[in-house]
């Protein structure tokens, strides 16, 4: 946007990125542009991490060779980093937006800026500009260590461990959402199917809870086993107690699992999601929290005995990681036991930050850090709801009689699917019959295979399915019975009178929910009819709220 009112200095202002939305792609970072009078300067300001895409762009940490002009030798740089650098570099440069800039001012002298991920990304943008701008200056804040190196010089003067992390951060955050697959294998809402899609969780409802801690337990939890492997330079064995008494017969030995470790590194990339001071950003942080404390309740002991003649006289002990299956079941109970956070509203309505914060910290006082809290009641999940992520039931599969093959052999909970899944969300059950290829007739051949036959079996399978046209949808809540007509037909009333007295007593949470976006959308109307009028006598509203 750029023009020239009279009696005003002219302006110049560009974004990429829908305004630092978060609706990039990664490597696409947003920035800003604009012309700083008081300073002469044109700012090109770039931002630090924000949505998940961010934190993949931060996670692209393998080296990229990176061509800079008068130094000798190959250089390399932080790949997410660098591409995000070209990215805007291309903006920049090959789209025109420097270009008229300095058409407005000339004179006026080019400052790149940015924090964390835009701290890192506006120092490779500096080096790639300067050629063409010698005079330009860079401030970069709280940039990235080991962002560049020479290539005899590999990330001596960063955190190397950055690199070698992020696989692990992957993999583990993965497995978080394998194990939410597994407990609500069986429940209308059956989690993201990848931890990607955990960007898109916005609410903090009971669901969100479990899967912000499961994810933080699973980053923890492959940390902390691959430290114990040796996968790590700088990591190895918990040995803090070795040689210690522990109790009558035994004591400290072995090679403890390093759950400090994991819990610390967790901590810097999944907390680094959640940085905002609202209400949700403390949830999450405290859910992430409550999964990583999981994975300590969920450790074992292990001994080993000593002793003449394996008497066992004396035991070494250590502590191990348990089964990942007993930290997601631990986590279910934890769900299952859930609270909701008890905000003083008048606190938070008062839009004193200080205030705020106090709300905040008070109802946390009385919240162990064990247990899962949730902050909004949960939506129905037997209708898709593609906004926020939700399939809804139908295409789900069911059981019926409890396992495969027609075989009563689960728990009642898996027996009732059917009926939670498809009958009470207005849904029929429908039968296909499946091929199912498996291996089988193994044996044993010396030494040392075991060879097996490929069997093939068709069995059935129950999928929630749309009932046909004509056909009353009966929805009720899981383990209700549906009210009688009469109590109905009462219950109507009541709700028909309140609604006449008090409008938002009806439906408050909407409301509030979409006058963010009216207003937004109304203004996002105003600088497209700014834009689409730039050069004509009239030029619109300067925002929407004028009359």
């Amino acid at each position: 946007m750029r023009g020239k009112i009279h009696g005003v200095r002219p302006y110049f202002c560009f974004t990429s990125g829908a305004s630092f939305s978060n609706i990039e792609k990664i490597y696409e970072i947003p920035f800003f542009v604009a012309l700083d009078h008081k300073r002469e300067a044109i700012l090109v300001a770039v931002r630090g991490t924000l949505s998940l895409r961010d934190v993949l762009t931060d996670l692209s940490a393998e080296c990229e060779n990176l061509p800079v002009d008068g130094v000798s030798g190959t250089c390399y740089a932080h790949k997410g980093m660098s591409q995000a650098a070209t990215y805007i570099y291309k903006k920049l440069v090959n789209d025109g937006i420097l270009n008229q800039a300095f058409s407005i001012a000339p004179e006026y002298k080019l400052v790149i800026t940015g924090h964390s991920l835009g701290g890192g990304t506006a120092s490779l943008l500096a080096i790639l500009l300067r050629n063409s701008f010698p005079m330009l200056r860079c401030y970069s804040f709280s940039p990235p260590g080991g962002l560049m190196r020479a290539a005899n010089n590999f990330l001596m003067t960063g955190p190397k461990a950055y690199l070698t992390y992020t696989s692990s951060v992957q993999v583990g955050a993965q497995a978080g959402m394998e194990e939410c697959k597994h407990q609500f294998a069986w429940e209308r809402w059956n989690c993201p199917e990848s931890a990607i899609q955990l960007k898109g969780l916005r609410s903090a409802t009971r669901e969100t809870s479990f899967v912000h801690a499961i994810s933080a337990a699973g980053v923890m939890y492959t940390l902390t086993k691959n430290c114990s492997m040796g996968d790590f330079d700088n990591c190895g064995c918990d040995d803090s107690k070795i040689g210690q008494n522990g109790g009558k017969g035994w004591i400290w030995g072995g090679c403890s699992d390093n759950a400090a470790f994991g819990e610390k590194i967790s901590k810097q990339f999944v907390d680094a999601l959640e940085n905002g001071h609202d209400s949700r950003a403390a949830i999450n942080r405290h859910n992430n929290e409550a999964g990583r404390l999981a994975i300590k309740s969920t450790m074992r002991k292990a001994c080993k005995c000593h002793g003449v003649s394996g008497s066992c006289s004396l035991q070494t002990c250590w502590m191990q990681l348990g089964d990942f299956r007993d930290v997601g079941n631990f986590l279910k109970v934890k769900y299952d036991q859930a609270r909701t956070l008890d905000m003083d509203k008048r606190r938070m309505r008062a839009g004193n930050s200080a205030d705020n914060h106090g709300a905040i910290a008070n109802a946390f006082s009385s919240v162990p850090k064990t247990e899962l809290i949730y902050l909004e009641d949960s939506p129905d999940y037997c209708a898709m709801n593609q906004s926020l992520g939700y399939h809804g039931t139908e295409g789900r599969e069911c059981l019926r009689g409890g396992g495969g093959g027609g075989k009563n052999n689960g728990s009642q909970w898996e027996r009732q699917s059917c009926r939670r899944l498809c009958h009470d969300c207005g849904l029929k059950v429908e039968e296909k019959r499946v091929e199912v290829v498996s291996s089988c007739k193994c044996k044993f051949h010396w030494c040392c295979t075991i060879k097996c036959e490929t069997c093939t079996q068709v069995v059935a399978k129950y999928y929630c399915a749309r009932r046909g046209r004509g056909a009353a949808r009966k929805m009720k809540p899981s383990g209700r019975r549906p009210h009688n007509k009469t109590k109905q037909r009462h219950r109507a009333r009541t709700e028909r009178k309140q609604a006449a007295n008090n409008f938002l007593m009806t439906g408050p949470k909407a409301y509030l929910t979409y006058t963010s976006s009216v207003q937004v959308g109304a203004q996002a109307g105003m600088e497209e009819c700014k834009h689409q009028f730039a050069w004509e006598r009239w030029n619109c509203l300067r925002r929407a709220r004028s009359n």
